[in-house]
């Protein structure tokens, strides 16, 4: 995904859309938290923007992130060692 912040001109839409033809989350700077929000609004006006929020928010939400995939990988990690034990040693959960 990709997080835009404060900026000008019409390059950042170029990008969104390239990331939302991927299908990856796209958030944005808030305007009132913003030194030039002529870029992220214009994500916003665009429809590619999945979340906004000040510099703050967006950092707390990119480590709520963070913490939840690392959760649901260690989870993945666990079901694939039970899945080898069970092929390996016959085990049934």
């Amino acid at each position: 995904g990709c997080i835009f912040f404060s900026g000008m001109g019409g390059d950042g839409v170029n990008g969104a859309k390239a990331m939302r033809d991927q299908e990856k989350p796209i958030w944005t700077q808030s305007a009132d938290s913003c030194a030039n929000s002529a870029m992220p609004d214009e994500i916003r006006r665009k429809g590619y923007s999945d979340f906004e929020g000040s510099p703050e928010a967006l950092a707390s939400r990119l480590i709520a992130e963070i913490h939840k995939n690392n959760h649901a990988e260690k989870i993945h990690n666990e079901n694939s060692d039970l899945d080898l034990q069970e092929r390996h040693y016959g085990n049934s959960r």
